[in-house]
């Protein structure tokens, strides 16, 4: 889109969404200028005529956008403070090369679609420190591919780039509330927020796990709908086999509740077999443009596919109520298993991992990977965890999440919510929440089952026992079927007969004894569920064998041979 103000044009280039459009209006037409349109692209580029860089500070919204200002001759790229939208960039000689994924930048003669090894051990490292962070906002899996980092802007004008920061983490208030009084602010943002993020023009629909936070947002978004004169459109995930799902009987619940007050509200679930556990596996990862850690992702993908059957063109998530609410508290390290209460715990513990971590790779790589990742674990605990708004642990390890973790939910989310044309939103990542979030002391969350300040503002629109329900992470198959699928995917690739460049970077003895181990384990079960190979492995406990490592593993050599063997990458 093009517009121009005094003779000044520029263009734009954007994907996203704004929510505060009505307060966006005012400014403008308080600046004298009028929006010809109802569009929230013509907006964005009004205000950047308006306030020139300082305009995605007036933004409450997802955004990925690109501006080329052409009286100053200067392009201008900006990402939202969460890093819900993606934009990737490469430079090359003095060409500048953007989009939102990086196949797109590929197709562009001068950009080569190369693996960045040194990603690919951070990848591992992270995974096998579970939940102490995942590969950081501003890399890729591809060498030369640069993701612009959350609330981060970059300029370009006479071939200078500038790039800063234009949004910090909130500070802890000094304000004296009582819990009721935070509870009712946090109530107060949601419903107001929860009415812009649900759409008069398209369908919406709602992933519910049928833990509290999910819950709350179908709570919100069916009694908005309803009000409307129109329904919202629910789906949960469940297992074939009759295995128990805590979420999906959860999720029903909320559904039955809901739906006796005469809210309009359609649910569903989408269905996993073994059977079919892999067989959108390498779709997945061609979205992704990269590896992944988490069978139960396969669900997710799986949930969105089943939203968008349903009709559904934009779907909200619970996603980052646990980040911003301490929902971790009871089971994630650094609060607990084991409590971090300093950068050197941070480091220490990593660092226990790392050995582990070299042995996966051939012998060639692991001196130089060794020092790569202690400078990039050394920028990330600097930038995530030091440089956080608060000396508290608890509030620092609330930062750690919400800069790492959450990230790596959200790119999923986004990626698997764009394979089905679908537009994920995600309401606790409203400015306004956000800020009350990390404005509340770490103490107001922390007591009983955590997330105490959501619980008690909700307690009238929910379930008791969702109420009352622990933090479940999503849910991954228990049916040791599903398992022996994945281990039998893992050795199909391990042992193909052709020669790839992968077994220079990794060690392929390390991947076939790993899954012996595998093997091993599944053998092991007995007719026994396959609970503890899903269960959390904290960083306090010696390492031990779960399936993410094998699918971990899995996902990197299928990501491998479809980027760089089979050409479906570039």
């Amino acid at each position: 889109m093009r517009r121009s103000l005094g003779g000044r044009g520029a263009v734009i280039v954007y994907n996203g969404e704004i929510y505060n459009l009505a307060e966006l209006r005012e400014m403008l037409v308080r600046k004298g200028l009028h929006p010809s349109t109802h569009c929230d692209t013509e907006l964005v580029l009004l205000a950047y005529l308006a306030f020139g860089e300082a305009c995605v500070e007036r933004f409450d919204g997802q955004f990925a956008f690109a501006i080329w200002d052409e009286a100053d001759r200067k392009l201008f790229l900006a990402r939202d403070p969460a890093g819900i939208k993606p934009l990737f960039y490469a430079e090359v000689g003095k060409r500048f090369v953007f989009a939102s994924e990086p196949k797109a930048l590929f197709r562009h003669p001068d950009v080569a679609c190369v693996p960045h090894v040194p990603a690919i051990a951070e990848y591992l490292l992270h995974g096998y420190a579970f939940a102490s962070g995942y590969v950081t906002g501003k890399r890729s899996f591809y060498e030369g591919v640069t993701a612009l980092a959350p609330g981060e802007i970059l300029t370009i004008r006479d071939g200078t780039r500038t790039k800063r920061t234009y949004w910090s983490l909130p500070e802890q208030s000094n304000k004296e509330c009582s819990p009721a009084e935070w509870g009712r602010a946090v109530r107060e943002a949601m419903q107001r927020r929860i009415a812009d993020y649900v759409s008069d023009e398209v369908p919406v629909g709602v992933a519910l796990s049928g833990g509290v936070d999910s819950s709350i947002i179908a709570a919100l978004a069916a009694e908005e709908l309803t009000n409307r004169g129109r329904e919202v459109i629910v789906s949960t995930i469940s297992y074939a086999g009759g295995q128990p799902n805590d979420d999906c009987s959860h999720a029903e619940e909320v559904a039955k509740l809901l739906q006796s007050r005469n809210l309009r509200l359609r649910f569903d679930r989408s269905v996993l077999s073994a059977e079919d556990y892999l067989g959108e596996l390498d779709k997945m990862l061609w979205h992704f443009d990269e590896p992944h850690w988490e069978i139960k992702q396969l669900a997710m993908f799986r949930n969105y596919a089943k939203l968008k059957q349903l009709g559904a063109k934009v779907v909200l998530t619970g996603e980052g109520a646990d980040e911003l609410f301490f929902g971790y508290y009871l089971k994630f390290p650094g609060f607990t298993n084991p409590r971090l209460s300093s950068a050197d715990d941070l480091r220490a513990h990593w660092r226990a991992r790392q050995g582990h971590v070299m042995s996966l790779f051939a012998p060639a790589m692991q001196a130089e990977l060794g020092r790569t990742l202690d400078t990039l674990m050394e920028e990330a605990i600097d930038r995530y965890y030091s440089a956080a708004p608060s000396a508290s642990p608890e509030k620092r390890m609330q930062a750690w999440y919400f800069r790492t973790f959450l990230h790596w939910l959200l790119t999923v989310n986004d990626r698997c919510s764009m394979a089905f044309s679908l537009e994920g939103r995600f309401p606790f990542l409203d400015r306004d929440v956000v800020d009350l979030a990390f404005a509340m002391p770490a103490e107001l969350n922390t007591t009983g089952v955590g997330k105490t300040i959501l619980r008690e503002a909700f307690a009238d629109v929910l379930p008791e026992a969702v109420v009352q329900r622990p933090k479940a992470p999503l849910p991954s198959p228990i049916d040791p079927a599903f398992h022996r699928v994945v281990g039998q995917a893992f050795d199909r690739e391990v042992e193909r007969e052709d020669d790839t460049a992968l077994w220079n970077v990794l060690s392929r003895s390390a991947a076939r004894e790993l899954g012996g181990q595998y093997s091993h384990a599944l053998n092991g079960l007995a007719g026994r569920d396959a609970e503890p190979l899903v269960s959390y492995l904290y960083l306090s406990q010696p390492l031990g064998l779960r399936t993410p490592q094998v699918f971990a593993h899995l996902t990197l050599q299928r990501w491998w041979r479809i980027n760089f063997e089979t050409g479906m990458g570039a």
